[in-house]
């Protein structure tokens, strides 16, 4: 049982066996002791790896979510502003006409009063003027008639000088 190939390589088939079960036992103890373990841990990993992922999706919609809902309260305060700026100006429109209706009110009272002050200040000089024309009147009469004229006939000269003092001041 010489073979050429067993005796060329110097092979033992009790070698061979041994070197065998050696490298099985060997294959198993890798097996229960670094392989599985480190399969456990790479399986562990890969969840956590895959978790992470998912957290960081979920984190990033709710920041889409977050940044979508800030805008959203932007634009409505927005909004909010441009009404409040509408009110304002309706607001200041309406006190504007108030005030300028007060204003104008006051104007026209003011107006009217001192229409009737110069009115009443106008009579008053025209009576004023009038004693004194007829003071004037029945003095220049008394000193013309030297003393002789009735009150009848001054009443009646007193009347006619007021009368076209009146014209007078009138034009």
């Amino acid at each position: 049982m010489n073979n050429p190939i067993v005796e060329t390589f110097h092979l033992d088939w009790r070698l061979m066996l041994a070197q065998l079960i050696n490298f099985g036992i060997v294959v198993l103890v890798l097996w229960f002791f670094a392989l599985k373990p480190l399969s456990k841990k790479m399986q562990e990993r890969a969840r956590m790896i895959e978790k992470g992922l998912a957290d960081a999706k979920e984190s990033a919609e709710r920041l889409a979510e977050a940044e979508k809902e800030r805008k959203e309260i932007i634009q409505e305060a927005r909004r909010q502003a441009q009404k409040i700026l509408v009110e304002m100006d309706q607001n200041a429109n309406q006190e504007r006409g108030q005030i300028l209706a007060k204003a104008e009110i006051e104007a026209e009272r003011l107006s009217e009063e001192g229409k009737k002050q110069i009115e009443t200040e106008k009579k008053q000089t025209i009576q004023q003027i009038k004693k004194e024309v007829a003071d004037l009147v029945a003095l220049a009469t008394q000193k013309v008639l030297s003393g002789e004229v009735t009150e009848k006939i001054d009443a009646e000269v007193i009347q006619k000088a007021l009368q076209e003092a009146e014209r007078e001041l009138k034009k």
